[in-house]
């Protein structure tokens, strides 16, 4: 559990101060604007473009996505 000044803190925090990104698609219709968005924002952000186990399972491992956005 959080105290309160644990929890005031990581509110203080700026989006994407230490947020990580995967997005899943290959619709430039999402591909466009939102990642350019987000890393505007300070977030780190990776786009997989076709679905291969062995990648994503090596990209899920080291890039440890705290958002997976996808339109599918």
């Amino acid at each position: 559990m959080l105290t309160v000044k644990e929890y005031e803190q990581g509110c203080q925090k700026e989006w994407g101060d230490f947020v990580n990104i995967l997005f899943i698609e290959i619709d430039p219709q999402y591909l466009l604007g939102l990642p350019p968005a987000f890393e505007e924002h300070g977030c780190e952000v990776k786009i997989l473009n076709d679905i291969i186990e062995e990648e994503l399972e090596q990209l899920l491992s080291k890039f440890r996505p705290d958002l997976l956005v996808t339109a599918v």
